[in-house]
């Protein structure tokens, strides 16, 4: 009697319930739309840490992008005679359009997959609602995804990642309201196979979702639509498996069949022996780092550290559970085979099982996370009601908010630490930024369109420099300790194609150098390896090729063992700083001036009178404060110097990144005796990879003659002065 008292009358319930709807009506797209809000800000705070091309991945999708928008079709421009490219999926061509806009800017890429990470949300919304979920779990599995560091760094990169989970998300809505339809040809029915056609068509890791859809078809007994999905899924693989194998390609592509070789000589039991290895990577490293990263915490205190990486192994179990209690609660979708046969495929991809396994499905294993904590949280509960009846708060259930809560207490101060870190990197690092850096200049300067340039970055150097890249010379096997042992056939490498520069460095992460080997070879090399440039930051070395059996036979290093003289200035060798263990780096110029006189000269004699086509400087300038010019010149066969190069009022002292390499390739040979480096300022200076290229006589040898003064007709070293002028030159 006395609850009906306290009870609200009839009208004020009706205004209460109304309330409570329109607040639920408003409350939903808010949610959305802030964790949307929150993934879009996580990609930015991410944004400065990628630089495109840093994966190559991404250079080869722009490289083929710009193919297509010239009209040149969907080729690999990064080989001699750009053939058809037999390593990305036709899906790649989603890129073209972009590259019409604007063929000189990637900017346009970035926020096209910016865009399609933000469109994930409001899919993902829909299809979780659509089957049945409650608001607050679906917007507590948006919340981690909107945290996710994989998710928000694929979100701003030039990677197909974004665009194959739209789709994704997509065709699992068009699924949902073809399972409840009886026909099989419906407008839903033919946008679900459609789109799965186009998850086939944008990754060739989607491959097992085809067997997976319609295997699911299958388990449903639904023959007619099966055989819809079967015919659209072989409508995107016959033609591209056909064409591959006419050009002599294995149907799953030149960079698949490499990760399947080592199944061809007895797959079962390759399977049977890396299936262990396979599983355990996937459970301890692949899942834990893509959804709940705990591995760069080490910094904090014990046992903070062992406590956070068990939290791992919870995560794993806990998405087990989930998909479980999903399929349970939920009623089956296509997931229920999709994901057991994508695991499957995704273990045949050993050792390179990582992240990217898991971010095809990222929206769903997070969602399947925030199942497994309820699963867990309604499990207890029901073991409380059973050890005591009385219910721990009366008249309201505990177990969706206390789960929901405990998995967001455990997992987003995680992630929230991490906000603007790359996944592939540690807290505070950056990739490299291969687009307008130094390196690719310099690569361009010594380089003409008919040579090719060596590097395990092909995709994105051949993007950058309009040059084709391979890297086959990187990628053949050998050991950097004993480099003699498979120097000869990377020297037959080098002198297969015409190469006129290879590059080194650790582009994609700090400490991944690409190829010790091949660079001990060249430090062994002088005399035709001619180090142009090195960056500090990415650990880059440029180095041209030049003589017989390289692009460059006609040319000569003229600087090789040449004496070095400075005027006005104290002149010492300081040793190099080594950018990789086993690098020989030799030593670096430094010239601390002498009295007040602010004009400071290094000079290389070459003794002889030399066809100079090139001259290089890979790094000079002032250690502190501004120098106020840095110049390179040239000495004349009558004594007199000309000018080549200048640089002003230009802060040039060395940094991390280091200044713009100068590479001058000059018109028209110029017969010279020496050259020089002048800077005007204070001091003191550095001068590093000095260098000038002439052109040789027979079999290969310099084209020098002795120098003489044309009055006198002696030899001009022979009377040269301290800076190496002649006796009357300015």
């Amino acid at each position: 009697m006395t609850s009906r008292l306290l009870a609200p009358p009839p009208a004020a319930r009706t205004a209460q319930a109304t309330a409570t709807a329109s607040w639920r009506r408003w409350f939903a797209p808010l949610g959305v739309a802030i964790t949307a809000l929150l993934g879009g800000l996580h990609v930015l705070a991410v944004w400065p840490t990628y630089g495109v091309g840093s994966f190559d991945d991404d250079g080869e999708y722009i490289a083929l992008a710009r193919a297509v928008a010239a009209g040149k079709g969907f080729v690999d421009t990064s080989l001699p005679g750009d053939p058809i490219d037999m390593n990305r999926e036709p899906g790649a061509a989603l890129f073209a359009p972009l590259a019409a806009l604007s063929p000189d800017s990637t900017l346009q890429f970035r926020l096209f997959c910016l865009m399609c990470f933000l469109a994930c949300f409001p899919l993902a919304w829909h299809w979780m609602r659509l089957r049945g979920l409650d608001p607050a779990t679906s917007l507590t599995a948006l919340a981690l995804l909107a945290l996710n560091p994989v998710a928000a760094t694929f979100g701003s990169m030039v990677m197909l990642e974004m665009p194959f989970l739209v789709s994704l998300l997509a065709m699992l809505i068009a699924m949902h309201h073809w399972d409840r339809q009886d026909r099989a040809v419906t407008r839903w029915g033919v946008a679900a196979v459609v789109l799965s056609g186009g998850l086939l068509a944008l990754k060739a890791a989607a491959l097992a979702f085809f067997p997976g859809l319609v295997g699911y078809l299958l388990v449903r007994r639904w023959f007619r639509k099966a055989a819809l999905a079967a015919v659209a899924g072989l409508l995107v693989i016959v033609p591209v498996a056909t064409i591959r194998m006419l050009h002599g390609v294995s149907p799953a592509g030149e960079r698949n069949s490499g990760y399947l070789d080592k199944y061809a000589d007895g797959p079962l039991q390759v399977l049977a022996d890396l299936l262990p290895q396979s599983a355990a990577k996937f459970v301890t490293y692949a899942v834990p780092n893509a959804t709940v990263p705990v591995q760069h915490f080490t910094y904090l205190p014990a046992p903070l550290p062992d406590l956070l990486f068990s939290l791992r192994f919870v995560a794993v179990a806990l998405i087990g559970v989930g998909f479980v209690a999903w399929h349970w609660r939920h009623g089956p979708d296509a997931t229920l085979v999709i994901a057991p046969v994508y695991l499957a495929q995704s273990l045949a991809y050993f050792p390179f099982i990582n992240e990217r396994r898991i971010i095809l499905m990222m929206p769903l294993v997070l969602l399947w996370l925030v199942m497994g904590a309820l699963a867990v949280g309604y499990g207890v509960a029901r073991l409380w009601r059973r050890l005591r009846p009385r219910p721990l708060i009366r008249g309201y259930p505990v177990a969706t908010p206390v789960s929901l809560g405990m998995c967001a207490i455990l997992t987003v101060p995680l992630l929230a630490a991490q906000f603007d870190r790359n996944y592939l990197l540690p807290p505070g690092e950056m990739h490299s930024r291969p687009l307008g850096s130094s390196y690719v200049q310099a690569l361009q300067a010594i380089t003409d369109p008919r040579e090719d340039i060596a590097s395990s970055y092909r995709w994105t150097i051949a993007a950058f420099t309009n040059r084709d890249t391979l890297n086959d010379v990187q990628f053949f096997p050998c050991n950097p300790k004993n480099p003699e042992g498979k120097g000869p056939e990377k020297l037959a490498l080098l002198r297969q194609h015409t190469y006129g520069a290879v590059l080194f460095g650790t582009l994609n992460r700090p400490w991944r150098f690409d190829d010790r080997c091949t660079l001990r070879i060249l430090e062994r090399n002088p005399a035709w390896a001619v180090r142009i440039h090195r960056q500090q930051r990415d650990r880059a070395m440029v180095y041209q090729l030049i003589g017989p059996g390289t692009a460059n036979p006609e040319l000569s290093d003229v600087t090789v063992g040449r004496p070095v003289r400075s005027s006005g200035a104290t002149l010492t060798a300081e040793p190099e700083k080594r950018l990789v263990d086993t690098e020989r780096p030799g030593t670096y110029h430094l010239l601390t001036p002498d009295g007040d006189g602010n004009r400071t000269i290094l000079t290389v004699p070459f003794g002889r009178t030399a066809s100079v086509t090139q001259v290089s400087l890979g790094e000079a300038g002032q250690l502190s404060g501004a120098a106020e010019s840095v110049a390179i010149e040239l000495r004349g066969t009558d004594g007199t110097w000309s000018r080549v190069w200048e640089v002003r009022g230009a802060d040039v002292h060395p940094t991390e990144r280091g200044p713009d390499v100068v590479v001058r390739r000059l018109s028209a040979a110029r017969p010279a005796t020496a050259m020089r480096v002048v800077f005007t300022g204070d001091g003191p200076f550095e001068v590093h990879d000095l260098h000038a290229l002439a052109q040789t006589g027979h079999r290969g040898e310099p084209a020098l003659t002795q120098a003489t003064d044309r009055a006198t007709k002696t030899p001009i070293d022979s009377r040269e002065n301290r800076d190496g002028r002649p006796p009357g030159t300015p």
